[in-house]
């Protein structure tokens, strides 16, 4: 200090003993020093008071500057719950006109399902199906099906209502929520459609009906044969049994005669019985019916005619297949058609290359199928040996009025008719072609033992019936 012209004052005083802090400066012409100097504590007192107000300064102006963010954050999320909500209502009543346009249909009936009820939606005159379906939708079955249903669910259901039948075809669908990650679990609101069947199944089964009885006209000579042989038999015991009793034979002879008689018409009972059966109309309820029991019956009808075309025709079984739920006439049906067909298609081969007729055969066979993870399924095959269908045309085989018959032999719709049937069965109808000639191939699903209510019985490889 004594020798510097100025600087930093820091000391403590002898005088008092407080330690002083400042600034001093020497006149250079002047021996004087000027000293400007604080008490050390009261400077720093002074300056903690000023970082206090400084971090207080600070920390309000960053609250503030929090406020602002958390009131800008909850404004754009206002607006954008805002526009949400819009975009909800605007789609909400978007699904409204569309459910009520669809609601105003005939034979459509529109039930909107929520946690808080169910209402229909628009109006239907047909006020029996939605009672019907306002009755389904109550039941536990129906909310046993909401609890896993995750998409779409397409079912045809069986209603009777004062007597009446009612076929209806519905379609459970889950209304998705608009804003996302809303109701992971089960829907909280679905819209059900019903469509009613009902005429068109009438429809339907008047063209199978009509079909049966166009199947019943062509094997009307099979059947006259099949009919004409327990005649002759019959006459032929009458008369042999008249001519013992004008020669006093003895009353065993007679009796004999008789029974034969009455086997023969017996026989006769059964064939017209299920010609009776078959050429009624198609029961609406389907029953579990045994594949082989179908093949029977459709051989009852067609097999004479068949044996006159002298084409054999070989049953055989695979263990023991199960049952399945069907119309057993339609089943029988289709069978009859595709027998029909192959006979025809034999027919036209020996026409066409005059072929050994005593090797022309029908295969019929029941198997059991099930794919891998796919429940069981049984597989009944229809095969000849002429030739096959052309590759040209083999696409085309189950189109309404399709057929590569002459002009009056056939109509075309056997085979659209026949697939119609098993597709309202639940199963598929198929053609393929081996090394002999088409193989048709009927898949439905099988029925559990369970269901059947009796053991099924086994069935082996019958002999060929010719």
């Amino acid at each position: 200090m004594l020798t510097m012209n100025e600087g930093v004052y820091e000391t403590s005083s002898v005088i008092d003993g407080i330690d002083r802090i400042g600034y001093f400066a020497r006149s250079p012409r002047y021996p004087i020093v000027v000293v400007v100097a604080f008490d050390t504590a009261f400077v720093w007192a002074q300056t903690n008071d000023f970082r206090q107000v400084i971090w207080v300064t600070f920390i309000g102006l960053f609250l503030m500057l929090a406020a602002v963010a958390v009131i800008a954050a909850r404004y754009i999320q206002l607006q954008d719950s805002m526009r949400t909500g819009v975009i909800e209502a605007s789609a909400r009543q978007r699904e409204a006109l569309f459910l009520h346009a669809i609601g105003r249909v005939p034979g459509v009936c529109v039930i909107h399902v929520t946690v808080d009820g169910v209402a229909q939606v628009g109006e239907d005159e047909d006020t029996v199906i939605a009672e019907l379906m306002e009755d389904f939708v109550s039941t536990d079955t129906f909310r046993a099906t909401l609890s896993m249903l995750r998409r779409p669910l397409l079912s045809l259901e069986h209603f009777t209502r004062e007597g009446q039948e009612y076929e209806v075809q519905v379609v459970i669908a889950p209304l998705e929520p608009i804003r996302p990650g809303a109701n992971p679990g089960a829907p909280q609101e679905v819209v059900v459609f019903a469509l009613d069947q009902t005429s068109q199944r009438i429809e339907a089964n008047k063209l199978y009906q009509m079909s049966k009885l166009a199947s019943l006209g062509e094997v009307a000579t099979g059947l006259a044969h099949e009919i004409n042989q327990p005649l002759g038999v019959i006459r032929l015991a009458a008369a042999n049994g008249l001519t013992g009793l004008r020669r006093g034979l003895s009353h065993e002879h007679l009796e004999s005669k008789l029974n034969r008689i009455l086997q023969q018409t017996i026989r006769m009972s059964r064939i017209i019985d299920h010609m009776r059966i078959f050429g009624r109309t198609s029961d609406e309820v389907f029953a579990p019916c045994e594949p082989t029991e179908s093949i029977e019956g459709a051989l009852q009808v067609v097999g004479a005619q068949l044996r006159l075309q002298n084409i054999n025709v070989q049953v055989q079984g695979h263990g023991t297949p199960p049952w399945v739920m069907c119309r057993q006439d339609q089943l029988e049906q289709v069978l009859i058609n595709l027998l029909q067909n192959a006979a025809d298609a034999i027919n036209e081969k020996r026409t066409r290359g005059g072929a050994d007729q005593g090797l022309d055969t029908i295969e019929l066979s029941v198997s059991e199928w099930r794919a891998e993870g796919a429940k069981q399924m049984v597989c009944i095959r229809v095969k000849d040996n002429a030739g096959g269908v052309p590759d040209a045309v083999i696409e085309k085989v189950f189109q309404p009025f399709f057929t590569t018959k002459p002009v009056g032999k056939g109509t075309g719709l056997g085979l659209s008719v026949s697939f119609g049937i098993i597709r309202d069965h639940g199963g598929t109808l198929s053609v393929e072609n081996d090394a002999t000639g088409a193989v048709f191939t009927i898949t439905l699903p099988a029925v559990p033992p369970e269901m059947t209510g009796e053991t099924q019985p086994h069935h082996g490889a019958s002999p060929a019936i010719s």
